[in-house]
């Protein structure tokens, strides 16, 4: 099918080719709360960590509270060592001022993703917290500790409610 970039960088696509790679996530709701997948690739991670997918695509918004998150393994991760790895909210710039990079889940143990199959229920500081994600938008990342994994493949899927309206001050 065709493809063609905008002026602007925007890639526009054309027929099957929509349906294709969507590597980072598709929110979806049910009623107020409102759901993120994303694809978290061995080959796609580097060791200083990063934005899951490489682009800040999916967006868990300023002012939502974060009610679960859970990490389920469809291929096996190897490092080949014993990496661990960390799942946080990052700015959209992939760093981590105004987000966590562990507040998804710290230090997961490679013997926790190691057979697909695996589910991590998530517990870091965002997770059921009695407090909301900053005032800025977040991003779903990632950070590799100690080596990069060689294989592995997993769905990282977030569980959020939105705020209902941005200004929840009164007049």
């Amino acid at each position: 099918m065709t493809n063609y970039t905008n002026l602007d960088g925007l890639q526009i696509r054309f027929g099957l080719d929509t349906a294709k790679g969507a590597q980072v996530g598709v929110p979806s709701t049910a009623g107020a709360v409102r759901e993120i997948v994303c694809v978290l690739e061995a080959s796609r991670m580097v060791i200083g960590g990063g934005l899951i997918g490489g682009v800040p695509n999916t967006v868990v918004p300023a002012g939502s509270w974060v009610k679960s998150a859970t990490f389920i393994v469809t291929e096996a991760f190897d490092s080949g060592t014993t990496a661990t790895l960390d799942l946080g909210l990052a700015i959209k710039a992939g760093t981590y001022t105004g987000g966590d990079e562990d507040g998804i889940d710290v230090a997961i143990a490679e013997t926790a993703i190691d057979t697909a199959g695996k589910v991590v229920l998530c517990d870091g500081a965002y997770v059921a917290s009695t407090s909301v994600v900053t005032a800025v938008d977040l991003y779903p990342s990632y950070d590799v500790d100690t080596a990069v994994y060689t294989t592995g493949k997993g769905l990282l899927v977030i569980e959020y409610i939105p705020p209902f309206y941005s200004a929840q001050t009164a007049d």
